[in-house]
């Protein structure tokens, strides 16, 4: 009771400070996502000249070389700056909403705030408008990535038993086979009657095996399917079924893909939109978009098979 009304207190802290902050519509979006970047760009410009020059140069040396006024190269930081952080405090509601999908994971609802929110700073640092993607979209993934990261690093500090251990790797090593002979992800029950155990039990060595991986997403109405079991090579090796992907990485290969594709994959992996959801928005059946989803997830795969 005492760790839900410190987390309530903290809360309400929290809940005071961002509401003070107004939403940010698309076009603001744009404009402050182009401010930063013409900061990023300019800061990267002069550490490239100090590495150059071999020494702490100054702004003065700095702006002398490329024939650029001090009071612009301030400008542009100081323009940059507050753009960064309008951009952060317009979106805290993304912070919020993600921490709480992952209380009761080992870290406090503090401390997922705090990682949420180094994310969403490194999305704004990142974000790149003439993407043509949301910025939403965009910090969604790094606030949910540095928050997995936090619980996985924290959760290591565990160590496991070693006939944990020994079972974890017959059952990984079972997946690989039965994926290699089946020319798919296997079923929780194909690998359980493989090694004469239950489906339950297996269940409960992958929950206690959780890694940080960038595509965890349950892509399946079941729940037992990740985006990265989707990809995965039907003659999976080790390193390419254990890679991460970044965001930009994913986005890239979506681009090879129909406008259609592209939707309906957004919508469900990055905003996390039931079949249903995105049947209403799209005026398809349920059905139809599971088709989609499906086809699109295949596409996917191949482009990244294309390069491994």
């Amino acid at each position: 009771m005492s760790n839900r009304r410190i987390n309530n207190s903290f809360l309400d802290s929290y809940l005071k400070n961002f509401t003070r902050y107004e939403l940010l519509n698309s076009s603001q979006e744009i404009d402050l996502g182009q401010k930063i970047q013409k900061w990023q760009k300019l800061k990267h410009q002069f550490v490239q000249f100090q590495k150059k020059t071999g020494k702490k140069t100054s702004v003065f040396d700095f702006c002398s070389d490329f024939q650029l006024e001090e009071a612009e190269f301030y400008l542009v930081y100081e323009e940059g700056q507050q753009a960064k952080n309008q951009l952060v405090q317009g979106n805290l509601r993304l912070v919020i909403n993600l921490a709480k999908k992952y209380l009761g994971r080992g870290l406090s609802f503090e401390d997922l705030l705090q990682e949420g929110n180094i994310g969403l700073i490194r999305a704004a640092e990142l974000f790149e408008p003439s993407k043509g993607y949301k910025f939403s979209t965009y910090a969604y993934w790094w606030i949910r990535q540095q928050i997995i990261r936090a619980i996985n690093n924290s959760a290591r500090t565990i160590r496991l038993p070693v006939h944990i251990i020994a079972r974890l790797n017959r059952i990984k090593k079972t997946q690989h086979k039965l994926a290699a002979q089946l020319g798919r992800t296997p079923t929780v029950q194909e690998i359980a009657t493989s090694l004469q155990m239950s489906a339950q039990e297996i269940e409960k060595y992958r929950e206690v095996a959780q890694k940080t991986i960038s595509l965890s997403t349950i892509v399946d109405e079941q729940g037992r399917e990740t985006l990265q079991d989707l990809i995965a090579d039907p003659n999976p090796q080790p390193d390419f079924l254990e890679r991460v992907f970044s965001y930009e990485q994913i986005l890239e290969k979506m681009e090879t893909l129909p406008p259609r594709y592209q939707d309906i994959l957004k919508k469900r992996i990055y905003e996390e939109q039931t079949l249903e959801a995105i049947g209403t928005s799209t005026k398809l059946s349920k059905e139809r978009v599971r088709q989609i989803f499906q086809k699109a997830l295949s596409r996917l795969r191949e482009e990244f098979l294309k390069d491994n």
